[in-house]
C-alpha cells in the first residue's frame, strides 16, 4: 500500500496513525510549512522502517543532512 501527501504535517499524522506502518518514507528537504530537518527529526518518533531524502543540493549538503538523519537515529536509505 502506498500514501502519498505533498504537507508534512499530514505525513506526520499518516505515520501517527496505529496500526499502520511505513516501510519507506521518501521526503524532499524543502517542505512547504515545515523544513525537511525538523520532519525527520518527528519522523523518527513514528517508528519509520527506512528513509529516502530527496534534495536539490549539491553533495555536500545531501551529505550533511544525511548525517542528520542518522543522528536522529533514521535508517537512511539513501539521498538522491
Amino acid at each position: 500500500e502506498v500514501a502519498e501527501t505533498a504537507n508534512p504535517a499530514a505525513a506526520l499524522a499518516l505515520l501517527a496513525r496505529a496500526p499502520l506502518r511505513f516501510d519507506v518514507v521518501i521526503s524532499d528537504l524543502k517542505l512547504a510549512g515545515m523544513d525537511g530537518i525538523e520532519f525527520m527529526r518527528r519522523a523518527v518518533k513514528h517508528d519509520v522502517r527506512g528513509f529516502i531524502l530527496i534534495a536539490a543540493l549539491g553533495p555536500e549538503l545531501r551529505a550533511c543532512a544525511a548525517s542528520v538523519a542518522r543522528g536522529y537515529g533514521l535508517a537512511l536509505l539513501g539521498t538522491l
